[in-house]
């Protein structure tokens, strides 16, 4: 756990103590991954740890929203060179949507890069490269990419994205003025009480201000799929046990259903990390914070998630990204032929072990050992 938080003490206004002392600086990653939470550090872990494993490593923002000292302890820990965590300790809300609404106008703020990736500690990702997949989408095909809000009683949910599992270029949200608070969504309206009534059913409602910006600014989401309320998500790209925290909170009856949902997820999930961690691409990051090699063996053939090359099963392949244009580098063909190799360079790069990273580079694109 990562306990020196900015400003650093006692240290000279020209060292820039405000920047703190990661090696790799929040705003040095490409994308940002804002999980809200509350009573659910069983769930988080997996989550986080599946983040880890992206192909694209992200850096994290945990937003704890009123759990339970004992399980905001154990959250705590889960603090380190790429993770914070948040806590917003509230006396009381108007609406349960605040919760997440808050969390998630905080994340804003705290974001400190280009994209912003939100989801959910009951959302487990399948594809290891799926947040490499969502850049490329919100580089191309709109700012905003995720899944279609689930039905509400009201027909403005249709075509609105959700934060299931979505990605907001930041640049651009900051630029429209896109936000989550229920308060100013009601404010929109001269509504000062907007306590849950059986008048305006799923109004207001976590997502809605921040689709009524995007369709006040024109611009519409990229919709990647759809869910249904209570029942479990499952696709290639996600497993979400969705309402998991507000079935556990406000109804038992539900909690029941989606646990079982969750002791199924929890299991398949557990088997896809070992996986990851057994055929994981190496991912080498140089000092400016961005890819400088990319390297793995795969056992199909395929497009290569950083540079789109194709891919032979079994062979070695290697790109590189130092200046921001992904493109394949010469690889000797045998060089990479086991995972022991991979596995050499990633424990010598994560070590800092710079003699060795260089023996194994030699060695990987053909020179002498």
């Amino acid at each position: 756990m990562k306990k020196d938080l900015a400003p650093i003490r006692n240290v000279h206004q020209s060292l820039k103590p405000w920047e703190g002392n990661c090696k790799k600086k929040p705003w040095e990653y490409n994308v940002t991954v804002a999980i809200p939470c509350l009573d659910t550090f069983e769930q988080l872990e997996i989550c986080v740890q599946l983040l880890k494993l992206q192909t694209e490593k992200p850096y994290i923002l945990v937003i704890d929203t009123g759990s339970s000292e004992e399980e905001y302890n154990k959250i705590e820990k889960l603090r380190d060179e790429d993770l914070e965590v948040h806590a917003i300790r509230l006396n009381g809300v108007i609406h349960p949507c605040d919760f997440p609404a808050i969390a998630m106008d905080l994340a804003f703020s705290l974001c400190r890069t280009r994209y912003m990736f939100a989801t959910h500690a009951d959302c487990f990702l399948r594809r290891q490269d799926f947040i490499q997949y969502m850049l490329n989408l919100v580089k191309t095909k709109s700012p905003v990419v995720g899944y279609e809000l689930s039905p509400r009683c009201h027909d403005d949910w249709k075509g609105m994205v959700s934060h299931t599992a979505s990605i907001y270029d930041m640049k651009i949200m900051d630029k429209i003025g896109f936000g989550w608070s229920l308060r100013r969504l009601s404010s929109y309206y001269d509504i000062t009480d907007y306590r849950p009534s059986p008048t305006r059913p799923h109004w207001p409602d976590t997502e809605i201000l921040g689709n009524y910006i995007l369709r006040s600014n024109k611009i519409e989401p990229y919709l990647i799929g759809s869910e249904n309320n209570f029942e479990r998500k499952v696709d290639e790209n996600i497993d979400h046990f969705r309402s998991f925290t507000s079935g556990k909170l406000y109804s038992q009856s539900y909690y029941k259903k989606a646990e079982k949902w969750y002791l199924s997820a929890k299991e398949e999930a557990k088997e896809r990390e070992d996986e990851m961690r057994i055929a994981a691409p190496l991912i080498y990051s140089g000092e400016a914070g961005r890819y400088e090699y990319f390297e793995t063996i795969s056992d199909a053939a395929g497009s290569c998630c950083m540079c789109g090359a194709d891919t032979l099963p079994g062979v070695a392949h290697a790109c590189s990204n130092s200046d921001g244009q992904p493109r394949p580098v010469e690889v000797r063909g045998s060089s990479l032929q086991s995972w022991q190799f991979v596995k050499a360079f990633h424990a010598a790069a994560v070590a800092g072990d710079a003699a060795e990273v260089e023996r194994l580079r030699r060695i990987f694109h053909g020179g002498d050992a």
